[in-house]
Parts: C-alpha cells; structure tokens; sequence
C-alpha cells in the first residue's frame, strides 16, 4: 500500500545492497504497486521501506534501482502539473532538469548502470530520487513568474533597473 503519511515520506533513505532488497522483497512490492497506480515511478520510502531503491518505467519496462545519483543536470526548465503518487490531491509546477545523467546498481542486471534520461523520463527520476532524500512535490514548487516593468528593479538583484541590466 502507498503512504500518504508526510511523517513517513519526509525520512531520508539509507543506502543500500541487493541482499537487503531481496530480504525485504522491495521490488515485488513497488512493482505491484506502481502497475496497480498505472504510475510512472515509485521509491521505496513511499512503501513505508526507508532504504534507497526506486523503479522508473521506462520505454515500456521498469528499470529496478539501487542507490541512484544524479551525475548530470541539463536544462532546468519550470515542469507543469507534477502529481505524486503519495499525495494523490496536490498538482504542483516544479522546476526540473529536462535531461538528466543517472548512475545506479541495476537490481536486474546485476551491474552498475549510467544512462541519459530526457523529458518524463528525466523528470519521473528526480522525484523518485527526492523521495530517498525525503523531499516531496511541495518542496519544489516553481515560484510564481513575474513580469517586471522596464523602470523596475532588475529581479537579479544588481540595483540596477530592468531595462538597463537584463532587459536590454
């Protein structure tokens, strides 16, 4: 079952090993879950198992990963409508990466693993690995854009005004 208990969610995830994901069959269960949800990824942590662990699906299969790194960010661009499988009811914009660069122990492959992810996919892996970390969709809401005037301060904070400094 999915929790939706924020006290639960917030925990940060120990590393972990093969042996430990096995004992505690973290896989079946998150896999169970996430194809009952139709979801896109799910951590561990959102099982009520605080250890680092996540399944992402992509291209049509569920890549299985143990302690997973971001090594790379690229394009960090404000993400619209983001959902949550543990917070069925928030719909938030988020600022993420579009392409991100991953390293990981493949549970299924026996192997260390390092890929590109790009758009959902890049998008799907950086929440998972923000729930090992205990940071959820609330924290990463976008702040609202606003329009500055030409004759108002620069939101960059140089004192100068916009049209002068990074309006021009």
């Amino acid at each position: 079952m999915i929790t939706t208990d924020k006290d639960i969610l917030k925990k940060v995830s120990s590393k972990t090993t093969v042996a430990e994901c096995g004992r505690l069959s973290v896989f079946p269960i998150m896999q169970k879950e996430i194809e009952e949800a139709k979801g896109l990824g799910i951590s561990a942590i959102q099982v009520g198992i605080a250890i680092c662990a996540c399944i992402i699906k992509s291209k049509d299969k569920f890549v299985k990963m143990i302690n997973p790194i971001i090594t790379k960010r690229y394009d960090l661009g404000r993400f619209i409508g983001e959902r949550c499988l543990s917070l069925p009811e928030v719909v938030v914009d988020t600022l993420r990466h579009q392409q991100v660069t991953v390293s990981w122990f493949d549970y299924d492959a026996y192997s260390d693993k390092q890929a590109v992810f790009v758009g959902q996919e890049a998008i799907c892996i950086q929440h998972e690995i923000d729930h090992l970390s205990g940071v959820l969709i609330t924290d990463r809401v976008a702040p609202q854009q606003v329009k500055v005037g030409r004759n108002q301060s620069c939101p960059c904070g140089s004192g100068k005004k916009f049209k002068k400094c990074c309006g021009r």
